[in-house]
């Protein structure tokens, strides 16, 4: 009663007229119910024990300790239940109703304040429509997979999460277009494929085709040309698949289907499609898209496939036709402990000016003004040597440069495989003033030509073009980062047994192969496939992959060319639209420890500020879930994580975040994490020894003191008894925008 007559005094009235005020008083009525059932419990015991006589005493007592220990629970949980709403109380007299209101609130407010319906596009009017689904099963790999002679040995398969996600879509479409969508499984022939068949057959799918498989795991370059095929004899509207293949790592599936078809690519959280009587609609942000469309699912929780079609279920599986799929590779365990992404040794903590020589350096702040360097001879081409070569391909949207790690795998490549490096660089700068910026970083990898076209590099259709009419058809390796990636993915796609490593993290050239190491199964092993020396090869690295070979010294200067894409270049070309936290080069990270707006202004502004000084081109400022909804101190948009933003910065630096995965899974392996945080055990800190990307460096301390002393040596301003480091060490690479 103590409980409701402070809170009758401090609310009067308004403790039961006002609805909002309802959750903070719920732990009160649970309170009363824990003590009504532990009070029943023991008056049990006690009228057991008053009437118990020879053998039932041993029950008795036994009755006697189970009450006893559910009224010691009923305490605990009584305790915990007041402490909310102690707290809960705590916050009213500064105006902040419980957590339920808030959330309601919100959403309240993003319906209020919801834009219309985006168009849609009509896909299927009045007749029938052709979906096609992409799946196959892959091996259930424990936390220690079993691997022999470099064979993965795991007697389980099943769809992964976003096979799994693709086909259910499928489905539901089906069954809310009764007789109007027609959805066709193809699924490569590889173990597992007959149970996997039966099961969407049972579930609904109305056609299987499966493909014949040369090796496992079969090469998804060459499932999507094979997919593609078929899509096209049926006249597909629309693709499903997984956007992830854990048996090799690889997340290209969509784009290669996406440019053997010249679709559309979509992903699912950003697409939906609606059937109804009059047909099936495509419905994007845009309204924009028409099909075909290739739509990428990941692991979602309602993924789940129902059908009871016995008869379905039994009847007998069509035998694998066509051309066997090639693949291939073996495994092997991943090394133990996990390396960092740039420098190759085990992470260890860093020093707040250790740290600001990393960011000094993956931002490229204090690089020197280039602007006033004499400009290389530009000269006007139409075409690319004919010469077989390595192609580093450089993606560049404007602005201050940073360092591209992938151009110096390509420089290794083509030293290993003995043919010559060439630069193809896409860039929404004026290509003149681009080749004076970028000509002293480029010198240090030798390459025989340096190719630069103006271009809108957006979009991947864009990149894939202008790969398209510059390399010509001389067979070539290409080597991309994930920025570029998509562009290639799709430009190979379009060439018959082209092939494409995605992901890689290593190169080494072996006989007469080259292999390209991938992480396979959530990092837990890793994947080696062989890729000839010859034909279209495409390599897309991630940030921290080791070449093949030395790099090679060029003394004489690169031969610049200057490529003109008029059809491609349209006005404002050079300003993509603004991505907000997705597309940004550095996010400032904001955790829970930092809890008012003054910690804000005394830490996180003045280190956006020093940041933009120093000539960080984006610096955005994100948090966490509980920075935008509890504490409110950012607005929603600008939450990181499973219900905020998927992000994959240059450079992150996270100021007080403790790692929940549900946070950390969402900044891509690009990234470099700058940790600062005080507890040595946090998820974060110790992601840093149990994840191979992205690189997360741990700063450990209180914010308040090491901060600033990180801003300081981002500007090199000595503090007394503190040693500023340069940053000489680091790694060289190129530098990019």
């Amino acid at each position: 009663m103590a409980w409701i007559g402070a809170a009758r005094t401090l609310l009067g009235e308004e403790a039961w007229r006002n609805g909002n005020l309802q959750p903070v008083f719920f732990p009160l009525a649970e309170v009363a119910a824990h003590v009504k059932v532990a009070e029943a419990a023991l008056r049990r015991a006690a009228w057991i024990e008053s009437r118990a006589a020879g053998d039932l005493r041993d029950y008795a007592e036994l009755a006697r300790s189970a009450a006893e220990v559910f009224a010691a629970r009923a305490r605990s949980a009584c305790r915990q239940l007041l402490a909310t709403h102690d707290a809960a109380m705590r916050d009213l007299p500064a105006g902040r109703y419980p957590a339920e209101v808030r959330a309601g609130e919100f959403a309240l407010r993003a319906w209020e304040t919801a834009s219309p319906p985006a168009p849609a596009h009509r896909i299927a009017p009045g007749r029938s429509l052709a979906v096609v689904v992409v799946a196959w099963p892959a091996p259930m790999a424990g936390p220690l997979p079993k691997i022999r002679a470099g064979r993965l040995r795991e007697p389980l398969t099943a769809l992964p999460a976003g096979d799994r996600a693709a086909l259910a879509a499928a489905l539901r479409l089906r069954a809310a277009a009764p007789g109007a969508v027609q959805v066709t499984l193809v699924i490569p022939a590889v173990a597992g494929w007959e149970a996997t068949a039966r099961d969407a057959r049972r579930c609904g799918v109305d056609r299987i085709v499966p493909v014949a498989v040369e090796a496992e795991p079969v090469a998804v370059e060459a499932v999507a040309r094979a997919a593609a095929a078929r899509a096209q004899s049926l006249g597909a509207a629309l693709l499903f698949c997984g956007d992830e293949r854990p048996e090799s790592g690889s997340r290209a599936l969509a784009t290669l289907l996406a440019g053997a078809l010249g679709a559309t690519l979509l992903s699912a959280a950003g697409a939906s499609v609606e059937a109804g009587a009059d047909g099936v609609r495509l419905r994007t942000a845009d309204g924009t898209h028409a099909p075909p469309a290739v739509i990428a699912c990941g692991a979602t929780p309602e993924a789940a496939m129902e059908g009871a079609d016995l008869l379905a279920f039994l009847e007998p599986l069509p035998t694998p036709s066509g051309d066997p799929l090639p693949g291939g590779g073996e495994y092997r365990a991943e090394a133990a402990p996990i390396a960092a992404a740039a420098g190759g040794t085990r992470t260890s903590l860093a020093t707040p000016e250790e740290a600001a020589a990393i960011v000094r350096e993956r931002l490229g702040l204090g690089a020197g003004d280039r602007s006033e360097a004499p400009a290389p001879p530009l000269t006007r081409a139409t075409e690319w040597p004919a010469a077989p070569s390595v192609v580093g391909v450089l993606v560049s949207s404007g602005g201050r440069l940073r360092r591209a790690p992938h151009l110096a795998v390509a420089a290794r490549l083509a030293r290993a495989l003995e043919v010559p490096f060439d630069l193809l660089c896409l860039t929404a700068d004026d290509p003149e003033a681009f080749a004076r910026e970028q000509a002293a970083a480029f010198a240090e990898f030798g390459p025989r030509t340096v190719g630069v076209a103006h271009a809108p590099v957006g979009d991947d259709r864009l990149v894939a073009t202008a790969l398209e009419r510059i390399l010509g058809a001389t067979p070539r390796w290409i080597v991309a980062d994930e920025t570029s990636g998509g562009g290639v993915a799709r430009f190979l796609a379009r060439r018959d047994g082209a092939l494409l490593a995605d992901r890689v993290i290593a190169l080494a050239v072996e006989d007469e192969a080259v292999v390209a190491e991938t992480r396979a199964f959530d990092g837990r092993l890793r994947y080696r496939r062989r890729l000839p020396r010859s034909g279209w090869v495409g390599i897309v690295a991630l940030p921290g992959a080791d070449g093949a070979g030395e790099r090679p010294s060029r003394t004489s200067p690169p031969e610049w060319r200057c490529f003109t894409l008029p059809d491609l270049a349209g006005e404002g070309a050079g300003a993509p639209p603004d991505g907000g936290l997705a597309t940004a080069e550095c996010i400032l990270d904001v955790g829970y420890a930092l809890r008012t707006r003054d910690d804000l202004d005394r830490i996180v502004r003045p280190l956006q500020a020093c940041l933009r000084e120093l000539g960080a081109r984006d610096v955005r400022i994100g948090g966490t879930r509980k920075v935008t909804e509890e504490l409110r101190l950012l607005p929603i948009e600008c939450q990181i994580g499973q219900t905020g933003v998927r992000v994959n910065p240059v450079v992150l630096i996270a100021l007080g975040v403790s790692g929940a995965p549900q946070h950390l899974d969402f900044i891509g392996e690009q990234a470099t994490i700058i940790a600062f945080n005080r507890d040595p055990e946090a998820p974060i800190v110790t992601a840093a020894y149990r994840r191979a990307a992205p690189r997360i460096v741990p700063v450990l301390g209180d914010l308040f003191e090491t901060v600033p002393r990180f801003i300081a040596a981002l500007r090199c301003e000595a503090i007394p008894g503190v040693p500023v480091a340069t940053g000489a060490d680091t790694a060289p690479g190129a530098m990019i925008t």
